[in-house]
C-alpha cells in the first residue's frame, strides 16, 4: 500500500473522529459554554434559566437567614428554622439541644473565619457524623448526611 495513501486515510479519520468530537461537545456545552444545553429552544432555555435563577435566589435567602441566625445566638429561632429544613437531612436536632447551641456557633464562627481545625475539634465533639462535602478540609459536616 502507498505511504501517501495511509497518512492521507489516517489524516481523514482523524479529522472525522475531531468533528465527532467537537460537535459532541457543543451539543453538550449549550450556548453558554457550561450546562446541558442539548441545544434547546430559546423557550425551553429561557425556562430552565428562569428556575436556576429563583433557586439560586431562594438559597441564598435561606443562607442569609440562617446566617442572621447564627449572629444573633438565637438557639430558638434557630431550632425552628431547622426543624422545618431538616425533613430529608441528617436530623441536627438529635445532636444538637439548648445546652450545646453555643458550641455550634462557635463552631459556625470558627468556620466563617477560616478555622477549620478548630470547627472540626468542636464538630468531633458534638458527634457529627463523617461526610464527604466542603465544609471542612478534612470532610466533616452534617449538610445533606442521613442518619
Amino acid at each position: 500500500m502507498d505511504k501517501k495513501y495511509i497518512i492521507a486515510s489516517s489524516f481523514v479519520a482523524f479529522a472525522v473522529l475531531l468533528t465527532g468530537v467537537l460537535a459532541t461537545n457543543a451539543a453538550f456545552r449549550g450556548e453558554e459554554g457550561r450546562g446541558m444545553g442539548l441545544n434547546l429552544d430559546p423557550d425551553k432555555k429561557a425556562e430552565m434559566q428562569e428556575k436556576r435563577s429563583e433557586m439560586k435566589e431562594q438559597m441564598e435567602a435561606k443562607h442569609a437567614e440562617m446566617q442572621e441566625i447564627m449572629e444573633r445566638g438565637d438557639y430558638n429561632t434557630w431550632r425552628a428554622y431547622t426543624e422545618v429544613k431538616q425533613a430529608e437531612r441528617f436530623n441536627i436536632l438529635d445532636v444538637i439541644n439548648e445546652d450545646n447551641f453555643d458550641r455550634l456557633v462557635e463552631m459556625h464562627n470558627l468556620k466563617q473565619a477560616g478555622d477549620h481545625e478548630g470547627a472540626k475539634v468542636i464538630a468531633d465533639e458534638l458527634g457529627f457524623p463523617e461526610h464527604k462535602g466542603k465544609m471542612f478540609k478534612n470532610k466533616k459536616y452534617f449538610r445533606g448526611m442521613e442518619k
